[in-house]
Protein backbone atom coordinates (compact mmCIF):
# COMPACT_ATOMS: atom_id res chain seq x y z
CA UNK A 1 0.00 0.00 0.00
CA UNK A 2 1.00 3.74 -0.78
CA UNK A 3 1.28 6.58 1.41
CA UNK A 4 -0.83 9.05 -0.33
CA UNK A 5 1.55 12.07 1.11
CA UNK A 6 4.54 10.22 -0.21
CA UNK A 7 3.90 8.74 -3.04
CA UNK A 8 7.74 6.82 -4.03
CA UNK A 9 7.38 5.38 -0.08
CA UNK A 10 6.03 1.99 0.71
CA UNK A 11 4.12 1.07 4.13
CA UNK A 12 5.39 -1.66 5.96
CA UNK A 13 3.03 -5.07 5.47
CA UNK A 14 0.88 -5.20 8.41
CA UNK A 15 0.48 -8.50 10.13
CA UNK A 16 -2.74 -10.34 9.18
CA UNK A 17 -4.47 -11.69 12.36
CA UNK A 18 -6.79 -13.87 10.10
CA UNK A 19 -4.72 -15.53 7.38
CA UNK A 20 -0.91 -14.76 9.31
CA UNK A 21 2.06 -13.29 7.51
CA UNK A 22 2.67 -14.62 4.20
CA UNK A 23 5.43 -17.08 3.65
CA UNK A 24 6.91 -16.21 0.57
CA UNK A 25 9.78 -13.82 2.31
CA UNK A 26 11.33 -16.22 4.44
CA UNK A 27 15.30 -15.94 4.32
CA UNK A 28 16.61 -18.87 2.23
CA UNK A 29 19.13 -21.32 4.24
CA UNK A 30 22.32 -23.25 3.58
CA UNK A 31 20.48 -26.22 2.04
CA UNK A 32 18.71 -23.99 -0.61
CA UNK A 33 22.18 -22.83 -1.48
CA UNK A 34 23.26 -23.78 -5.66
CA UNK A 35 26.39 -21.90 -5.04
CA UNK A 36 29.26 -24.05 -4.84
CA UNK A 37 32.91 -22.48 -3.11
CA UNK A 38 34.96 -23.80 -5.53
CA UNK A 39 34.81 -23.83 -9.21
CA UNK A 40 34.66 -27.22 -11.05
CA UNK A 41 38.08 -28.80 -11.21
CA UNK A 42 39.99 -26.33 -8.93
CA UNK A 43 41.58 -29.22 -6.79
CA UNK A 44 43.70 -29.39 -9.81
CA UNK A 45 45.35 -26.26 -9.50
CA UNK A 46 45.66 -26.31 -5.98
CA UNK A 47 48.00 -29.32 -6.22
CA UNK A 48 50.33 -27.44 -9.03
CA UNK A 49 50.17 -24.48 -7.35
CA UNK A 50 53.66 -23.09 -5.92
CA UNK A 51 54.30 -20.29 -3.93
CA UNK A 52 55.57 -16.78 -5.51
CA UNK A 53 59.33 -16.64 -6.24
CA UNK A 54 60.99 -14.05 -3.48
CA UNK A 55 62.55 -11.07 -5.46
CA UNK A 56 66.09 -11.38 -3.74
CA UNK A 57 66.44 -14.95 -5.45
CA UNK A 58 66.03 -13.89 -8.87
CA UNK A 59 69.14 -13.96 -11.02
CA UNK A 60 70.03 -10.01 -11.75
CA UNK A 61 69.39 -9.61 -15.46
CA UNK A 62 65.41 -11.05 -14.32
CA UNK A 63 64.86 -7.36 -13.24
CA UNK A 64 65.01 -3.50 -14.73
CA UNK A 65 66.36 -0.78 -12.85
CA UNK A 66 64.96 2.98 -12.07
CA UNK A 67 67.93 5.31 -11.13
CA UNK A 68 66.44 8.94 -10.08
CA UNK A 69 68.41 11.85 -9.69
CA UNK A 70 67.25 15.69 -8.96
CA UNK A 71 66.91 18.53 -6.84
CA UNK A 72 64.63 20.44 -5.25
CA UNK A 73 66.28 24.27 -5.93
CA UNK A 74 63.83 27.01 -4.31
CA UNK A 75 60.39 27.07 -3.42
CA UNK A 76 58.50 30.52 -3.24
CA UNK A 77 55.75 30.96 -0.37
CA UNK A 78 54.10 34.06 0.54
CA UNK A 79 53.39 33.23 3.56
CA UNK A 80 56.13 32.44 5.67
CA UNK A 81 60.12 33.27 5.91
CA UNK A 82 61.39 30.20 6.62
CA UNK A 83 60.83 27.06 5.41
CA UNK A 84 61.75 23.14 5.76
CA UNK A 85 61.38 20.54 3.03
CA UNK A 86 61.05 16.65 3.78
CA UNK A 87 60.46 14.46 0.63
CA UNK A 88 59.84 10.82 0.64
CA UNK A 89 59.29 8.21 -2.51
CA UNK A 90 56.37 5.72 -1.54
CA UNK A 91 57.03 2.52 -3.94
CA UNK A 92 54.92 -0.28 -3.91
CA UNK A 93 55.59 -3.67 -2.56
CA UNK A 94 57.35 -5.40 -5.50
CA UNK A 95 60.01 -2.11 -5.62
CA UNK A 96 63.27 -2.56 -3.77
CA UNK A 97 65.69 0.52 -2.64
CA UNK A 98 69.38 -0.69 -3.95
CA UNK A 99 70.86 2.57 -3.30
CA UNK A 100 70.17 5.83 -1.92
CA UNK A 101 67.67 6.81 0.66
CA UNK A 102 64.36 7.16 -0.03
CA UNK A 103 63.65 10.14 2.50
CA UNK A 104 65.43 13.10 3.59
CA UNK A 105 64.67 16.42 5.05
CA UNK A 106 66.74 19.90 4.07
CA UNK A 107 68.05 22.44 6.10
CA UNK A 108 65.57 25.31 7.46
CA UNK A 109 66.50 28.45 5.00
CA UNK A 110 65.59 32.26 5.48
CA UNK A 111 63.80 34.50 2.41
CA UNK A 112 66.86 36.53 1.74
CA UNK A 113 66.12 40.12 -0.56
CA UNK A 114 64.55 37.52 -2.90
CA UNK A 115 61.04 35.95 -2.82
CA UNK A 116 62.64 32.61 -2.97
CA UNK A 117 63.51 30.37 -0.74
CA UNK A 118 66.18 28.57 -2.15
CA UNK A 119 66.98 25.13 -1.01
CA UNK A 120 69.53 23.11 -3.45
CA UNK A 121 68.27 19.74 -1.69
CA UNK A 122 69.70 16.98 -4.51
CA UNK A 123 68.51 13.52 -4.15
CA UNK A 124 69.72 10.01 -5.72
CA UNK A 125 68.13 6.77 -5.80
CA UNK A 126 67.96 3.35 -7.46
CA UNK A 127 65.58 0.68 -7.75
CA UNK A 128 65.21 -2.53 -9.17
CA UNK A 129 62.03 -4.34 -9.71
CA UNK A 130 60.11 -7.13 -12.14
CA UNK A 131 57.01 -5.42 -12.79
CA UNK A 132 56.24 -1.49 -13.30
CA UNK A 133 52.62 -1.53 -10.68
CA UNK A 134 53.58 0.58 -7.73
CA UNK A 135 56.00 2.76 -9.17
CA UNK A 136 58.03 5.28 -6.97
CA UNK A 137 56.05 8.66 -6.25
CA UNK A 138 58.04 11.48 -4.63
CA UNK A 139 55.85 13.15 -2.10
CA UNK A 140 57.63 16.44 -0.78
CA UNK A 141 55.74 18.27 2.04
CA UNK A 142 56.82 21.47 3.55
CA UNK A 143 57.31 22.59 7.10
CA UNK A 144 56.92 26.00 8.22
CA UNK A 145 55.86 28.29 11.35
CA UNK A 146 53.27 31.02 11.46
CA UNK A 147 53.11 33.94 12.92
CA UNK A 148 53.21 32.36 16.91
CA UNK A 149 56.40 29.93 15.63
CA UNK A 150 54.22 27.03 15.42
CA UNK A 151 55.22 24.49 12.77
Amino acid sequence: ENDPERPNRFLPQKEDYVYGSPNIYQQPGEEDSVLQSEAPGQELFEIHKRPPTPQLLLPDDSYFYLNISGQIESAQMLETDSLTVKYDFVEGNEWELIQGQNSGSSQCCFKGNKKNLVFNFPFRLSYRSVNPKGWPQLVVTCIGSDFLGRE
